[in-house]
């Protein structure tokens, strides 16, 4: 498959105004194969006598339409659209095309390396502040007013239609209650990553932030899921934690206590868009139950009673749970931490 990527880059190089890169004598592409069975294409990192990649490949194993590829393409084209310090931390599109009948995604390389949980721990202040920095700019300018009713009612309906033994917990019935008060109240919607964490947080040469991987993007999304998405994974890798209860404990530690560092950030963030802080505990329980959607929808075909073995043991799941049980607990703290 390199050999294909390779050839096709070769054959389309003037047309796609590659010649940035220098002539295309020296190409070499790296496959990367995920190892999660969520992806349905594969990967290929793509230098040209460089030490690094320019160029990075996302061909579908199937011959049929790709929607993720589509969607990415889409999303990276609207927030290159945007300010250059939003621009320059995220891939440049270069083209979606079919070649053979593959869908292909082609776009520039964010030079950098994976921010994993150790490099976060090691300046851990600094490059929390610069991605809530980043996503604040991001939520900010591609703030649109939009109504969220069918947003909601769609992830409600796909989540039933995987899932139908869901219906009968209070957990779904909170989620529900907490979907009408979204709908009927919040008018306004963000472009959303959907999958703020390692491996699509990049370290840059100079210190900065990269954002990859925007095949989960939304152009109309929620405000709030992508900072405590990340605000999760920033504070889990803090404080290593690894399982279900080392995570149960530090998320109830950051989040459901008055003036906690997860608070204290969507106090701060809420302000920046001006959210209002009557509906934010209900965005917050709806945001987890996305992040859990997220994931199911990329999941194999399985049975229902399969997918929701599978589903509860997933850690999404396991903030889905928690933030519905805890519920009156987060209403409280957060009621106290936006009156400081």
């Amino acid at each position: 498959m390199s050999n294909f990527i390779e050839t096709y880059l070769k054959q389309h190089w003037n047309r796609l105004k590659l010649n940035r890169f220098g002539p295309p004598k020296q190409l070499q592409s790296d496959i990367i194969i995920p190892s999660f069975d969520t992806s349905s294409h594969l990967i290929f990192l793509i230098s040209n006598g460089t030490p690094s990649p320019v160029l990075v490949a996302k061909l579908s194993r199937e011959k049929q339409s790709d929607f993720t590829l589509t969607r990415e393409y889409k999303n990276l084209q609207f927030l290159q659209s945007l300010d250059s310090d939003i621009a320059k931390a995220i891939p440049v599109p270069v083209t979606l095309d079919s070649p053979q009948g593959h869908p292909l995604l082609l776009e520039t390389a964010v030079p950098g390396k994976i921010l994993r949980p150790y490099l976060l721990r090691k300046n851990f202040t600094v490059l929390t502040g610069r991605t809530i920095t980043w996503l604040q700019r991001l939520h900010r300018q591609s703030l649109v007013h939009s109504d969220l009713r069918s947003l909601v009612e769609n992830m409600q309906e796909a989540f039933i239609r995987n899932i139908p033994q869901i219906q009968k917990q209070d957990l779904f019935a909170k989620t529900v209650k907490a979907g009408r008060i979204i709908s009927d109240n919040m008018t306004v919607s963000v472009t959303e990553h959907g999958d703020l964490d390692s491996p699509n947080l990049l370290l840059t040469p100079d210190g900065k932030i990269g954002i990859i991987d925007w095949e989960l993007g939304r152009r109309q999304g929620f405000p709030l899921l992508d900072l405590i998405f990340f605000l999760a994974f920033a504070l889990f890798s803090r404080e290593k934690a690894r399982t279900g209860s080392e995570q149960k404990a530090s998320f109830l530690k950051h989040f459901f206590q008055p003036n906690s560092q997860g608070l204290t950030r969507i106090h701060h963030y809420a302000r920046e868009l001006d959210l209002d802080p009557d509906w934010v505990p209900s965005l917050f329980l709806l945001c987890w139950f996305q992040a859990m959607l997220n994931q199911l929808l990329r999941w194999p075909p399985q049975t229902p009673a399969e997918r929701y073995t599978r589903l509860v043991r997933n850690r999404y799941y396991l903030l889905w749970e928690t933030t519905a049980k805890n519920f009156l607990e987060l209403k409280q703290s957060w009621r106290k931490t936006w009156m400081q």
